[in-house]
């Protein structure tokens, strides 16, 4: 599911002019599953367990999940229609937004 946003991350421009300076940890619901991200300028990681600060938390069913990070689903829509739920800042939710729409056209 995020591999291939982790490719396009580190070889496509566009990811890096979005991606923060400082690491977005985010740590993603889906089912019985939790998993951590990790995006940056340097890096974007994906990790079982983190203990640092998370700065959105991201829940939903697995397929939805899997469709909105690869860019088929916008993040809002699902938001709107119940599919997830988000816990972040405005912001922050267009930035990954943004993120994870380049994903599918990259």
């Amino acid at each position: 599911m995020t591999e291939n946003l982790e490719q396009k991350s580190n070889r496509h421009h566009l990811f890096r002019l979005l991606m923060p300076e400082e690491p977005l940890h985010i740590k993603v619901n889906k089912n019985d599953d939790v998993f951590y991200i990790a995006l940056s300028k340097e890096q974007m990681d994906v990790r079982k367990t983190f203990t640092g600060e998370i700065h959105i938390e991201l829940s939903g069913e697995d397929k939805i999940i899997q469709r909105i990070i690869q860019g088929e689903i916008k993040l809002q829509k699902a938001i709107e229609r119940n599919q997830v739920q988000l816990d972040c800042n405005y912001r922050t939710m267009l930035l990954l937004e943004s993120i994870f729409w380049l994903n599918r056209i990259a």
